[in-house]
């Protein structure tokens, strides 16, 4: 017998041995069955902290933004507190934004499973640009704002073609 013709029987007969085995041996039974009622998750962690101005004052009425693995916005109370809670796990990328003030430089904070994390925001306030007079103010630059004659508007007037 060739070999072909070896491994032709072997699996003829192999075949066989399956069909011929009790179907019950290879079947689960409706009593094997379970309903899934835990299903893997990881907890959530949560950001506080407060918002303050350039002097240690507390800021009212921020949005504090964060933004990663989800995103979370808050507002800061009176005290300047603002708390975001259920936050997935991973890196954030922490801002606090108000009219008036400059937006903070953003902040990278990594909320841990089941931990809270704080942090500390400060706010400076804009400079108005017609503080000339104020003591102690500073003027701030408009870029790309023309002044002076070529502010006035100009009238294109279509060529002709040559």
């Amino acid at each position: 017998m060739s070999t072909s013709s070896r491994m032709t029987a072997s699996a003829v007969v192999g075949g066989l041995v399956l069909l011929c085995l009790p179907a019950g041996s290879f079947a689960q039974t409706a009593a094997q069955f379970r309903p899934v009622t835990h299903v893997a998750s990881i907890a959530a962690g949560s950001i506080q902290g407060t918002v303050q101005d350039e002097q240690g004052a507390p800021v009212a009425g921020a949005t504090v933004s964060a933004l990663g693995a989800s995103s979370a916005f808050a507002v800061s109370d009176r005290s300047g507190r603002f708390e975001m809670r259920t936050l997935s796990p991973g890196p954030y990328l922490l801002r606090a934004h108000l009219t008036g003030f400059v937006a903070s430089r953003a902040q990278v904070i990594d909320v841990r499973p089941s931990a809270r994390v704080s942090s500390a925001i400060a706010l400076r306030h804009v400079i108005v640009a017609n503080a000339v007079n104020t003591p102690g103010a500073r003027p701030v630059l408009a870029a790309g704002v023309p002044d002076g004659p070529e502010a006035r508007p100009r009238v294109m007037r279509p060529t002709q073609p040559v």
